[in-house]
């Protein structure tokens, strides 16, 4: 029998000589690269701190631009404070001049306006409701007897300013209107005093009416 050998080729080399061989000619070639010629400097590395001044831009510009927005807040803050306070004033100064007895050329502090307010308020409104109630006692005198003979002559201009009727007039067409009267009944015969004065100015009453309301009025309606 023939014993078994490796096969081999005329002219190469056996793979365990030429591994040996490259792994040696490598590291040789590692060994003798010169090292010196390779720059590695800081200036060479494109992300190397090789200009302090362009870093030390940086915070200062974010730095300038952040203080520059808070800045600019703290004015308008302070402006729209100014604006609320100036407001505010103007409007305890009108409450001010709405208070009775008070000398409008002092300017009275707040908490004093304030006090006087709430104080006037209670009094306006018993002030208001004896007036209202005199008026109704009135009204109703006058509806009964037509006149108080113990009021005052002002008193009686008065009351009769208050009892003066209100006129709505409304347009129907170019030729025709309607007119609403709204009196007190203690305004006797107005009625046919307004007839005869319309007559008198040579209008033509196509209709009229009178109509009592609720209370102590009456509403009269006439189509000219």
């Amino acid at each position: 029998m023939f014993a078994l050998s490796p096969l081999s080729f005329v002219g190469w080399p056996l793979e365990d000589q030429m591994t040996h061989k490259q792994h040696w000619g490598a590291t040789d070639s590692f060994m003798d690269f010169n090292y010196s010629n390779l720059d590695i400097s800081e200036s060479s590395h494109p992300f190397s701190p090789s200009q302090p001044e362009n870093q030390a831009n940086i915070p200062r510009l974010f730095g300038a631009t952040s203080n520059g927005s808070l800045t600019d807040k703290k004015l308008t803050h302070n402006a729209t404070e100014r604006d609320r306070r100036r407001k505010l004033n103007n409007l305890y100064s009108s409450l001010q001049s709405l208070l009775p007895g008070t000398n409008h050329t002092k300017k009275l502090n707040i908490p004093t306006t304030i006090s006087r307010v709430v104080k006037y308020i209670p009094e306006l409104q018993n002030h208001v409701e004896r007036l209202e109630h005199k008026k109704e006692e009135m009204l109703s005198n006058i509806s009964k007897q037509g006149q108080i003979p113990h009021l005052s002559k002002k008193e009686n201009g008065a009351v009769e300013r208050l009892l003066l009727p209100s006129i709505l007039t409304s347009r129907v067409d170019d030729r025709e209107v309607v007119i609403q009267i709204c009196a007190y009944k203690a305004n006797r015969n107005l009625f046919s005093k307004v007839l005869l004065s319309l007559e008198k100015e040579d209008f033509e009453i196509l209709n009229a009416s009178a109509l009592a309301s609720c209370g102590d009025r009456v509403s009269y309606n006439l189509h000219l």
